[in-house]
């Protein structure tokens, strides 16, 4: 991407905001977690929510079993991040998108062990 290597902040910012939006226009989920995790190198803002509220604008019925794939894929490490960082809600929300696109993917084993994790993840107490 070019913006890695713009020296100029607004304009870095720009670029990157566009490639996640056309990323989110065409299915894109790798390229539109390049963007985000670019900027967040660069920029302070909630990174996880803005992934995770930039894939659930891609809509999954008109996504190929590939790029469906990819849209998991990330949701999971979405997932995995939040978690981590104790945002409870935001991870079963990404995991639950990960459950759809392993889904609309047809990889069934993939949904059922993403099921299954979003599942023991609402077993955990409540958010702190």
């Amino acid at each position: 991407m070019v913006a890695a290597v713009e020296p100029d902040r607004t304009l870095k910012w720009l670029l990157l905001d566009q490639a996640r939006k056309l990323a989110v226009d065409a299915g894109n989920a790798g390229t539109l977690d390049r963007a985000v995790v670019m900027a967040s190198a660069t920029y302070d803002f909630d990174e996880l929510e803005h992934e995770y509220r930039a894939l659930a604008e891609i809509p999954l019925r008109g996504l190929d079993p590939q790029r469906a794939a990819s849209l998991a894929e990330v949701a999971e490490k979405v997932a995995t991040r939040a978690e981590t960082d104790g945002r409870r809600d935001l991870a079963l929300s990404a995991q639950s998108l990960a459950v759809r696109g392993w889904q609309r993917a047809g990889a069934r084993d993939a949904a059922r062990r993403a099921a299954i994790r979003h599942a023991e993840m609402g077993r955990i107490g409540p958010e702190r």
